[in-house]
């Protein structure tokens, strides 16, 4: 059944307390960088939306 061995790598792979290894690293790497980009891009839009709001130039 691929659906069924599927599941399993899924579930292996989202859980990280299991087995402390490559897996669990690349996870934590993955939203680490996905929870800077976001907050990366609401900082900027953040700024831009500042500066047009007081009438600046939007220069960063």
């Amino acid at each position: 059944m691929p659906t069924g061995r599927h599941a399993h790598v899924t579930s292996r792979l989202l859980s990280t307390s299991s087995k402390h290894g490559h897996v669990s690293y690349l996870g934590f790497f993955l939203l680490l960088v996905g929870g800077g980009v976001i907050i990366g891009s609401a900082f900027v839009l953040a700024y831009l939306a500042g500066r047009l709001y007081f009438g600046l130039p939007l220069t960063l």
